[in-house]
């Protein structure tokens, strides 16, 4: 059996970009023909996103701002597993998942089996997870959550040293590593402050994962000049042509090309002793040429009216949006609504309305369906907003609306076919009201759980209980947002 390829991604520094940025070098390995699996591995104790607070870790507070993103199999990721998806154009199950919670979890399972445990059983958890036989795949990317050093990340580090030194593995540890330029007087020289860097590397080479590369986070406002570079060759080890760049781009979109151009991937296949050929520009050098076009777009103001004001929170349905707005050539524009002021008025200067998921501000979400239906506005409702869309028109109470459904768990259709929807919520309008709900809406449904309803003739009102921003990948948009940005054409 070959010896797994793996490249393991780590960072010095909150929020430094390691998801998009192991988003974009999988993109970059599948151009050159190979095949990539994405590993994220949290220290959190919970045992999936959906009950994690990356803002507040306080345990009194028990909801998250930062998104939620379902995956196929319906566990609920953070939203770097929708920027695996949305960059390789693939879809990942919960084993491309791993948190201590999850780990701990089988620990007791396995304790209450009767078996007597130690540290290392942990480990061999860890360790089987990383191995997956059903990854088959030429290459694992693993992006290792949190900053280096953190004390719940070590048993990741202890694990993959070993399988290293065993010979199990064989690894290319990445760091990124944002640099901190500082003046220590009015009109000084610029002064570029590298100990951040330094000691995170020997951070990880006591850990045995010394960087063969470091990818250097780098502001518009600033430039790296080729001292500093060679600096950091100096201080770490490494050859200069191991230390990379990685600026802020127009578009996150724009990171493959900068990541080409700068030869990374032949390094990496270098190192593994792969053999490339010169790879084509695939589907989002494509999107990134349409995004750079965008300001001669005929620009729409697209209204999201959600559970909060937060763009983490809605990171997919964002890109969603642009997916098919750009396809369209169609300059959106996102007005968030917000019940702290006059929403209505920001409305009226809107072409079209989403409501998102949640049951936070849910008389205000009515009002605005029920002013976009008055006004033919078009409007998409996701997930409980479609509730609410029903709710708007048939004027129904929410407690007859909706009911738990049990053919659903944790995003997944127990029976009956899915057809590729991913859902967060089990409330599905009650089915002795379905007739209501067809004299309103030419309404259609899929096994009565997963459901889609429309209405209002030429105008496109439509709510889904489904999250299809889950499923829309740039040049490949869901046809739900490719339809209600076609009726702004």
């Amino acid at each position: 059996m070959e010896v797994p390829k793996i490249i393991v991604v780590t960072g010095s520094y909150p929020d430094v970009g390691k998801g998009i940025f192991s988003s974009a070098l999988g993109y970059l390995l599948k151009t050159f023909g190979y095949s990539v699996q994405m590993l994220k591995f949290d220290g959190y104790l919970n045992v999936s996103s959906g009950t994690m607070n990356p803002y507040h870790h306080d345990m009194d507070i028990a909801y998250s701002e930062e998104e939620v993103f379902v995956l196929a199999d319906g566990y609920q990721a953070d939203a770097d597993s929708g920027y695996y998806e949305r960059f390789l154009h693939e879809s990942f199950l919960s084993d491309s998942n791993i948190t201590n919670g999850q780990l701990f979890d089988q620990i007791i399972n396995l304790s209450n089996a009767g078996n007597i445990l130690n540290y290392r059983a942990m480990r061999n958890l860890l360790k089987k997870r990383i191995l997956n036989p059903n990854y088959d795949k030429d290459f694992l990317i693993i992006e290792i959550g949190g900053t280096i050093g953190d004390k719940e990340s070590e048993i990741m580090f202890e694990c993959l040293n070993l399988l290293r030194q065993q010979e199990e593995i064989k690894m290319f540890p990445i760091m990124l590593s944002p640099f901190f330029y500082e003046k220590s007087a009015p009109k000084t020289e610029l002064s570029f402050r590298s100990k951040i860097i330094r000691q995170a590397y020997e951070k990880l080479w006591r850990f045995g994962l010394a960087p063969k590369a470091i990818v250097l986070r780098q502001k518009d406002d600033n430039s790296l000049e080729k001292q500093d570079l060679e600096y950091i060759a100096l201080e770490t080890g490494l050859s200069i042509d191991k230390v990379f760049i990685d600026k802020d781009q127009n578009s996150i979109y724009d990171l493959p090309a900068s990541l080409r151009k700068q030869k990374l991937p032949e390094l990496i296949m270098d190192y593994f002793g792969c053999n490339y050929r010169k790879p084509n520009n695939g589907f989002i050098e494509e999107y990134a040429e349409l995004l750079k076009k965008r300001n001669t777009f005929s620009a729409k103001k697209i209204a999201i009216f959600g559970k909060t004001m937060s763009y983490d929170t809605y990171v997919s349905l964002k890109e969603a949006i642009f997916h098919a707005a750009i396809s369209k050539q169609i300059n959106p524009e996102i007005v968030w609504l917000d019940d702290s002021r006059d929403w209505k008025q920001d409305l009226k200067k809107c072409s079209a309305l989403i409501v998102g998921e949640g049951l936070e501000k849910s008389i205000e979400k009515i009002e605005a369906l029920e002013f976009a239906y008055v006004n033919d506005l078009p409007t998409l409702a996701l997930s409980f907003g479609a509730n609410l869309m029903i709710k708007s028109v048939t004027k129904l109470n929410i407690e007859e609306l909706g009911e738990g459904c049990s053919d659903i768990k944790n995003g997944v259709l127990l029976s009956g076919n899915l057809n590729g929807e991913r859902l967060r919520i089990s409330s599905v309008p009650k089915k002795d009201i379905l007739p209501i709900i067809k004299d309103k809406f030419d309404a259609f449904l899929v096994d009565d759980v997963v459901f889609e309803i429309k209405g209002r003739g030429k105008v496109y009102f439509a709510g889904t209980i489904y999250h299809p921003e889950f499923n829309s990948h740039p040049m490949f948009p869901h046809r739900v947002f490719d339809e209600l940005m076609g009726c702004l054409v």
